[in-house]
């Protein structure tokens, strides 16, 4: 989980720092969304590593595991009913 201008470039980068001590695991981007600024795009990270937070790995905070579909829409949907009702996330 985390943000980046590019998100392919950044998993390539992540793969090559971070995961080899990890087993093997490969960073794939599947689900991305466009923010209109850094600071919102860093926020919404942040939300969902603080939401998925019994999900980390012990070894990199930034590594979501075990983690079921349901799981993930209902956190998305947490942070999209977030927004719908000006809850902002990014104060």
């Amino acid at each position: 989980m985390g943000w980046a201008f590019k998100c392919e470039q950044r998993a390539r980068q992540f793969n090559h720092a971070e995961m080899p001590c990890l087993g093997g695991l490969e960073c794939k981007p599947i689900l991305f969304q466009f923010w209109d600024t850094a600071r919102k795009a860093y926020a919404v990270a942040q939300r969902l590593l603080s939401l998925l937070s019994d999900k980390l790995h012990a070894d990199n905070s930034e590594i979501v595991f075990e983690l079921t579909e349901d799981e993930l829409s209902g956190v998305l949907i947490d942070i999209a009913l977030g927004e719908q009702t000006g809850r902002r996330i990014d104060n």
